[in-house]
């Protein structure tokens, strides 16, 4: 109830009134800090942070891959010279 009155913009003292807790408890504040947490948004955050760092890490992947591809193209015309050295 607290959090459907919370919705529906009620103060918390008004809440608290209605609800016949006395306005120093600290009952309320439980459902005031649950509803000002938005999961959704929370979740999002998380999922955007989780899909930047695979995407950080997929461009290293593909940087180093490269770097590869280059070390071995260059090592197989080392070794192809080399290879017409050795036949003349």
């Amino acid at each position: 109830m607290a959090c459907n009155l919370l919705e529906k913009v009620w103060t918390t003292d008004e809440i608290k009134s209605r609800m016949g807790h006395k306005p120093s408890s600290t009952v309320l504040d439980v459902y005031v800090n649950y509803k000002a947490l938005n999961k959704k948004k929370t979740k999002r955050k998380l999922y955007d942070s989780n899909l930047q760092k695979i995407k950080e890490e997929l461009e290293a992947v593909k940087e180093k891959e490269k770097l590869n591809t280059m070390r071995i193209e260059e090592i197989n015309k080392k070794f192809f010279m080399l290879s017409k050295r050795l036949i003349i």
